[in-house]
């Protein structure tokens, strides 16, 4: 398999990603349902994509860079707006500051 993968951000000292998920490119699915199409506006190649197709990709992707990252951390759109963005940084300072701790890196 030649697929390469992008991350969002990546620390490397501790071998984890961040992952920032938008709402619509990545249907969530407290916004969608398995037979939406919410990306048509892209033009005619997506207009046969459904929800389900972009979990069922995303799902290969993690799969596949779980078996290489300690831990991916996952932010969705709809949390970030809901939470504010101190709050959504400060989890996730939070949680790398456990990875941190954990592998006795300062």
């Amino acid at each position: 398999n030649n697929t390469i993968y992008y991350l969002d951000f990546y620390i490397k000292e501790l071998n984890i990603a961040i992952e920032f998920n938008g709402d619509v490119w990545h249907c969530n699915p407290e916004k969608y349902k398995p037979i939406d199409k919410p990306l048509t506006f892209l033009g005619k190649s997506y207009e046969n994509v459904n929800a389900e197709d972009i979990w069922n990709k995303d799902k290969k992707r993690l799969n596949f860079l779980k078996t290489k990252l300690k831990d991916i951390i996952i932010v969705w759109e709809h949390d970030l707006k809901k939470d504010g963005l101190n709050k959504t940084v400060n989890n996730i300072i939070g949680k790398i500051k456990l990875y941190e701790q954990q592998n006795n890196i300062n």
